[in-house]
């Protein structure tokens, strides 16, 4: 029996002859979408995104790491380009997602495979399938189905995402080199909304505006900030002090590269530092910190000591006193009869959040109220009458998960932190010392400071768990630490 050879991008040779049949066909099938969202007249931006997701669908068939790109491009504006289609929104990176995961699996299916799972997947997946079994205990299934098909979307770019970027070579640089531009287009146009004073009366704190960019509050850019800027950051340490051996990335010299990521670093930490959200801070610190901290060498040097210099600067300066004024706002007293003051509202406001959720699990330990329905049964586990108004997570991923899905989800959802944990350390020992470390250090720094951010805020919702799927994958997709080129050999 002749041996059948699989080439390195995972088509297996008897599937390739199935493309030329397949083209003809999805190309004048993409024409046909866009005719008939034209000849329906449907109204922008719904035509657009519609057409969009067709397009992209179509290219991601051919080039999966196409695909994939526009995804991350998609993420942040998930609340930019949308319209309704009857009772339901549609979003531009909604019908991205849809599209690209169709194409997806129609190739694995005429390729005849199967995705390449990792212990995230069964860990993942394990906690998707908690949150969908909570439905037997939500008083609302509508509030329901909404967080559930986060969680499975989420689940499901994280599959894609790790299965595309380890079977395409080079489908790790434009991802990572979008990510890293991305963060420096939103942070400058997050400069303009606080220059411009852009945003709703509800999001000026002491008379400025707080930046929320893309997104539809300043805590979610800051989220998508803890995810981004650290992976920057990495590049950015790996060009000044990093492993040798590391040349060029997609053609581009080393040092423009390095002067790039430098670049969305300063403009990162600005919007950061525009979005006012304390948890964002904390998050950023722990999250770069530990880049730092993991590059070593001269970077942790000079960083120790740039630090401290640029810290007593800033707090010198008029900025200084309006971050020291707000972290101030932050302290924390468990305390029921604490005054409330404007200064401390939002403060004291989260901790009755907490304590609800907390009120909640004990209530209903096993699978909690179900998924999405915190805020509904709110007003029946808070004690406070100043706070009988109810955001619509409990300011915490893991009070949040206890309330909504009891003692079990509580648990699956602390395996799966731990389990991104345990790979992420395993990666990071496989590539020690190599160039393709610093992909990996940069998604330990992000997860690090998403998962810190989110013990303030609860950011498995909107369109962070896309993207924080593809950013685990990115670092599960390093496979070859003798590469010379960290973002293009896997």
């Amino acid at each position: 029996m002749t041996d059948v050879t699989v080439p390195r991008t995972g088509i297996a040779t008897g599937a390739r002859s199935r493309w030329p049949g397949v083209v003809p066909v999805v190309i004048p099938l993409a024409f046909a979408i866009g005719a008939m969202v034209i000849l329906l007249g449907m109204a922008w931006p719904v035509n657009v995104v519609i057409l969009a997701g067709a397009v992209v669908g179509c290219l991601a068939l051919r080039w999966p790491e196409v695909g994939l790109t526009a995804m991350a491009v998609a993420v942040p504006l998930q609340d930019r380009v949308q319209g309704r289609v009857g009772s339901d929104d549609v979003t531009f990176s909604d019908a991205i997602v849809v599209a690209i995961l169709c194409a997806w699996g129609l190739r694995s299916l005429l390729n005849g495979t199967w995705p390449r799972l990792s212990p995230v997947t069964a860990a993942y997946g394990a906690h998707v399938g908690v949150v969908a079994l909570s439905i037997f205990v939500a008083g609302r299934s509508s509030l329901w189905s909404v967080e559930t098909t986060q969680w499975v979307m989420g689940f499901a770019v994280y599959v894609l995402a790790h299965d595309v970027l380890t079977r395409r070579r080079g489908a790790l640089t434009p991802v990572v080199l979008t990510m890293v531009a991305g963060t420096a287009v939103l942070s400058c146009y997050a400069f303009y909304q606080v220059q411009s004073s852009a945003g709703p009366e509800s999001f000026r704190v002491n008379g400025v505006t707080r930046a929320f960019a893309t997104f539809r509050h300043p805590n979610v850019f800051a989220g998508y900030l803890d995810l981004v800027v650290p992976l920057a950051l990495a590049l950015a340490c790996g060009w000044i002090g990093g492993p040798r051996g590391w040349t060029t990335i997609a053609g581009l010299p080393r040092a423009v590269i390095g002067i790039g990521a430098s670049l969305a670093v300063v403009a990162g930490m600005g919007g950061a530092v525009a979005s006012q959200s304390r948890g964002g801070w904390l998050g950023l610190l722990v999250g770069c910190g530990v880049v730092i901290w993991l590059t070593g060498g001269l970077v942790r040097l000079v960083a120790v000591c740039g630090g401290v210099a640029l810290a007593i600067l800033i707090l010198a300066s008029p900025v200084g006193s309006q971050i020291t004024g707000r972290v101030q706002t932050a302290t924390f007293d468990p305390g029921r009869a604490t005054l409330i003051t404007p200064d401390n509202f939002a403060v004291q406001e989260r901790l009755a959040h907490w304590r609800a959720g907390v009120a909640m699990a004990r209530e209903h330990p096993w699978l909690g109220v179900g998924a999405g329905n915190f805020r509904q049964r709110y007003r029946e586990f808070t004690t406070s009458w100043r706070f009988r108004v109810a955001r619509t997570h409990a300011h915490n991923a893991f009070i949040h998960a206890a309330a909504q899905t009891g003692l079990v989800g509580l648990g699956t959802y602390s395996v799966a932190v731990a389990t991104v944990g345990w790979r992420l350390c395993r990666r990071l020992r496989a590539t020690r010392g190599t160039p393709s470390s610093v992909v990996v250090i940069g998604v330990i720094g992000g997860c690090l400071a998403f998962a810190t951010h989110g013990l303030f805020d609860y950011l498995h919702a909107y369109d962070l768990p896309k993207q924080l799927g593809i950013t685990i994958a990115l670092a599960e997709a390093v496979r070859s630490p003798a590469a010379a080129d960290p973002l293009d050999r896997l």
